[in-house]
């Protein structure tokens, strides 16, 4: 330390990691006849067709730790979302599922905050799908939504028939421009 702080700013290093794949295995959604509050997109309203949503939370900062260090500068940027939905019964189809968004969120508490990230609507005509595949945008800047390390998303599935309980796997690819100024130290 005494080293860096004879330099007087200037030792910094940057870093560049062009590709970063984070993914949420196996995330459990509700059926869609859930009488818990929590698993609604409004808690206080449940609204016809019902809508059944899950904040998930990335945690950058332990798979790539110099995000969490004091003096960083950073630009994160997503280069591509995809979300696999399962049903996990034999049987079942996702043909209940008419809407979905995937949303950063700028605000944890806030559900409507930030940016939507991936969308998909289901195509007209007669669909039973047992797996939806949804992708979205790409070169969008996440360093403002990033808190602690932590990246908040939001999953919402507008549902307008039954729908059992199923599995999705939230992918984000990533890169990471960084720049460290251990003169600041």
């Amino acid at each position: 330390a005494l080293l860096l702080a004879a330099c007087d700013g200037l030792l910094s290093a940057e870093l560049q990691i062009p590709t970063i794949r984070v993914t949420l295995p196996s995330q459990s959604f509700p059926a869609s006849d859930t009488t818990l509050p929590e698993n609604w997109c409004d808690p206080a309203d449940l609204s016809d067709p019902p809508c059944i949503a899950r904040t998930l939370d990335y945690d950058l900062g332990a798979d790539v730790p110099v995000l969490n260090e004091e003096n960083v500068t950073y630009d994160l940027r997503l280069t591509d979302v995809a979300l696999a939905l399962s049903s996990t019964e034999v049987g079942k189809d996702l043909s209940g599922v008419r809407s979905l968004t995937i949303r950063v969120l700028d605000d944890p508490a806030a559900a409507t905050s930030g940016f939507v990230l991936a969308s998909y609507v289901r195509p007209p005509g007669p669909v039973a799908p047992t797996s939806i595949a949804v992708t979205g945008n790409a070169n969008v800047d996440l360093g403002p939504y990033l808190d602690v390390g932590r990246l908040p998303v939001r999953v919402e599935l507008v549902l307008d028939h039954g729908t059992p309980e199923f599995l999705a796997d939230v992918q984000l690819g990533l890169s990471l421009e960084v720049a460290l100024d251990y003169g600041a130290l």
